[in-house]
């Protein structure tokens, strides 16, 4: 996990106008946002990522599509566009994005105490290969 500043919230999802580090927000439990994308094909099947061995949190274990930390000063949407890039290469256009939900969560492991409001996007695409 890279350490990168990202903006605070309030348990309600305000954003209250601190910037912490990743590793400051998980040791402090305090509450950041994160963007998920849900990519399923006309068919209903789901693409799935498997996780880098290395991770903290599941490691080298199958998960969601595309999710990411949202960055300072950036939005839900733009995150998970730019995160789709960074992690399985496919390009994904704003307009193609159906908002589903923000889900608020709580995890405690080890050390980390992760409270994020999950940003969920849906996106239908026809994928032949990765």
């Amino acid at each position: 996990m890279a350490d990168e500043p990202i903006d605070i919230c309030d348990e309600e999802n305000n954003l209250t106008g601190v910037q912490k580090m990743k590793s400051e927000a998980h040791r402090d439990g305090l509450w950041h946002r994160n963007s998920h994308i849900w990519i399923y094909n006309s068919k209903g099947e789901i693409l799935l990522q498997l996780r880098a061995k290395n991770k903290i949190f599941f490691p080298d274990v199958w998960d969601i599509s595309v999710a990411g930390h949202v960055d300072l000063g950036e939005d839900p949407i733009v995150s998970g566009i730019r995160e789709a890039k960074e992690e399985i290469g496919l390009e994904i256009k704003p307009e193609n994005l159906s908002f589903f939900q923000i889900k608020k969560t709580q995890t405690i492991f080890k050390n980390i105490k992760n409270n994020e409001f999950y940003y969920v996007y849906l996106n239908t695409m026809e994928i032949s290969k990765i």
